[in-house]
This record gives structure tokens, sequence and C-alpha cells, in this order.
């Protein structure tokens, strides 16, 4: 019987030799990377680093809806529609590495 091995995906080879274009940031903790209301744009691969993705309600009350960690993308809702804006706001807790990947790069 002829067993083949199966290899894992590896994202981070994978971003690094697609041919997408990206854009390494870095981002001092408390400096956003983008803001609820922004044009969505790209989505940023976090690669160093934590941050937070809260939401803001018309009443002005914040809310975290996730935290992230390496290896997490952020920005996804620019995947949904062309020229749309952000719903939420991402924002670094620690010094942040992430790779900035435009949306049409990401499509």
């Amino acid at each position: 019987m002829n067993v083949m091995a199966l290899h894992a995906f590896d994202l981070e080879t994978f971003l690094e030799t697609s041919g997408i274009v990206q854009k390494t940031v870095e981002l001092k903790a408390r400096q956003s990377f983008f803001l609820q209301g922004d044009v969505a744009d790209c989505v940023y691969y976090l690669r160093k680093g934590r941050a937070k993705v809260t939401v803001v309600s018309n009443e002005g009350k914040e809310a975290t809806i996730t935290l992230l960690a390496p290896h997490d993308f952020v920005g996804e809702e620019s995947l949904a529609s062309v020229g749309g804006r952000r719903l939420t706001t991402a924002t670094a807790l620690t010094a942040c590495t992430a790779l900035k990947i435009e949306r049409d790069e990401m499509t």
C-alpha cells in the first residue's frame, strides 16, 4: 500500500512566495490599523504582537469584538464589497508587525 504524506499548508510561505504585493507595516501600542468608517481597501495579516477589534455604537458605547494574535487576519470586510466602509476599528495592544495586502491583490 502506497501512503502519501499530507503536508500542512504553510500560510507564511505562501504569502512570501505567491507574488502577492504586500507591504510590511510596524505599529506602536495604541496605534490604529484602521478606524470605523474608513474605506475598506486592504487586509492585514498580523505577524507579531497583539491587537483588538472594537466597534462604537450610535450611543457612543465601545465594545471589544475580538482579540488578535500572530497569524490572524483583520479587515476581511474589505473583501465583501468594493468601496465599502470599515465597520470596526483595529488597534494594536502591543507593538505589531503586519503585512498590509491591498483588496485587489487579496481577491
